[in-house]
């Protein structure tokens, strides 16, 4: 409320100041105006008083003439007479410049005008200008400066008149504001007292009520008013508290019981998993998010070679070869952004010094807000698995070398027949070649049968050289001929829409590897024959 009154006041004081600003500045323009009109009147009376004088060349009735104006008339500052070639020949502002041409900006800009003009220049003076003339021509310029200095002062005297009657509002509204807050306060005060004895009470009763005792009697009033309706949503509101309090208790004792239940079979499945994670034969490990150990079960233990304890000192690094430490924080962060990783194999550092090989498969632990909070996962000893694949590396190494024994000796025959037979026809030494040919290839896809597996894990390195890819594909229209033959189908080739003939110098280049690619053209090729019907 008191803030409304200073604001009510600050505005009826704001108002009667704008007011009368608004007032002042309307009879400033006014004066103002007023002045303007009186210089151009008696500018337009001495312009032809003036020049009656110069027709019959009195010149010195003309500077007396404009003299008396001058000195008659507060108003005017000062006069210039001066010709069209701004010669001053009455100049009262500055005396010692008369007859003289006046070089200044305001003469050049008053010689180029015509009629009466008025402009203002400096801060207190307006200078009205008009053209005089000597017979029908031209002769030069009548100025008067009209001095705003009396005008300022009016303006002044008012400016003051009027802050005086500002403090006397501001007076009379602080007054009226204090009479009016003092009867507000009082009023106030009666209503307050009266209000505040039943809140009073009824807070004495609350108090009470939260600190348990439900016995207090509050006696509800049949008054109409907001305390009326007041005590009696209290007295209501303490009963039902009354009653709540002993619904409560009784839903407390159900909770307790059913805690204690829940309790009991929390345990009992910790206790499970527990067993499941001490009896796990894979081993089983947690870490923090800077890939330190927090737990481990026996198996783990066992893999590594460390104790629990001595594993919650250690990093996940720690136990794996140093060439592999740029591996395992890859490995890390696939975890971080993917959630979980493939597995990886790598020998794990035991405790006595041996490398023992191993598979991890990890997963990202996260909190109850889908935050990071660490990884688990799962190793195991492979060297069991390791062993068996060293057993059949060993073994295909011996059936390579057993196969390529019946080969070479087919390469062997097949240069033999073209060495010694000068007769046969150029067909059937294109067999013969390729007889050898495939012999050779097959020797070299015994070779390299390791690199399929290579392939498989994506660790294979592409040692790729420019291969004819027109040149393989023509290979495959005798390779095939016998799988053709019963079908009575034939091999065309397109490239850029052009058929292709065994002649042809056509050639096409890509990067590759030469066997594997005509292992793939030739197994799509094969196929293709293969699912072709008869003509």
């Amino acid at each position: 409320m008191i803030g409304l009154l200073i604001l009510l006041t600050w505005t009826h004081i704001s108002v009667q100041k704008r007011i009368m600003y608004d007032t002042l500045d309307k009879h400033i323009n006014v004066m103002r105006h007023n002045l303007i009109n009186t210089g151009q009147i008696l500018l337009k009376n001495l312009i032809i008083n003036v020049e009656k004088d110069m027709t019959v060349l009195n010149f010195s009735g003309v500077i007396e003439s404009i003299n008396t104006v001058v000195n008659t008339n507060d108003s005017i500052q000062a006069s210039i007479l001066m010709d069209i070639n701004r010669t001053a020949i009455l100049n009262s502002k500055n005396p010692q410049e008369t007859n003289v041409i006046l070089e200044d900006d305001i003469s050049k800009q008053v010689a180029k005008l015509k009629g009466v003009n008025a402009f203002r220049y400096q801060q207190h003076y307006i200078e009205i200008v008009s053209h005089v003339q000597f017979s029908t021509k031209p002769w030069g310029h009548l100025r008067l400066i009209l001095n705003f200095k009396p005008l300022i002062k009016k303006i002044e005297d008012s400016e003051k008149q009027i802050q005086g009657q500002i403090y006397s509002i501001i007076k009379r509204s602080l007054i009226n504001a204090l009479i009016f807050m003092s009867l507000s306060f009082m009023l106030v005060y009666y209503i307050c007292k009266r209000i505040t004895k039943k809140i009073i009470n009824l807070t004495h009763s609350a108090e009470a009520l939260s600190k348990g005792n439900f016995s207090v009697q509050i006696e509800k009033s049949s008054a109409s008013d907001e305390i009326g309706i007041l005590e009696r949503s209290f007295a209501i509101m303490a009963s039902n508290l009354k009653s709540l309090i002993k619904r409560l208790n009784k839903y407390n004792k159900e909770l307790e019981s059913i805690v204690q239940q829940r309790t009991k079979a929390l345990k009992m499945s910790e206790e499970k998993y527990k067993g499941l994670f001490n009896s796990s034969k894979d081993g089983i490990f947690c870490l923090n998010l800077e890939n330190t150990f927090q737990n481990a079960n026996l198996a783990f233990s066992k893999l590594t070679g460390y104790s629990s304890n001595e594993l919650k000192q250690m990093t996940l690094n720690d136990l794996i070869e140093d060439k592999l430490s740029n591996k395992m924080d890859e490995v890390i962060q696939e975890i971080k952004h993917k959630g979980f990783s493939r597995e990886i194999e790598l020998n794990i550092c035991q405790q006595s010094g041996k490398l023992l090989p191993a598979a991890i498969h990890a997963w990202l632990l996260t909190d109850n807000s889908g935050q990071p909070d660490g990884i688990w996962g799962v190793g195991r000893d492979i060297s069991e698995r390791k062993f068996a694949e060293k057993m059949r590396e060993d073994v295909e190494r011996m059936i390579r070398h057993d196969i390529k024994s019946p080969l070479s000796g087919i390469i062997g025959l097949s240069s033999l027949i073209m060495d010694q037979m000068d007769e046969i026809d150029e067909t059937s030494l294109d067999y013969i070649r390729n007889i050898k040919g495939l012999a050779l290839d097959t020797i070299q896809f015994i070779d390299d049968s390791l690199n399929m597996h290579k392939i498989e894990l994506g660790t294979y390195q592409l040692k790729a050289i420019d291969c004819d890819l027109i040149s393989i594909l023509f290979q495959f229209k005798t390779e095939y001929i016998s799988l053709m033959k019963p079908k009575d189908l034939t091999i065309d080739y397109l490239f850029e829409n052009d058929s292709l003939h065994e002649n042809s110098t056509r050639t096409c280049f890509v990067k590759g590897e030469y066997l594997l690619l005509k292992n793939l053209f030739g197994n799509l090729i094969k196929n293709a024959i293969e699912a072709s019907p008869k003509k």
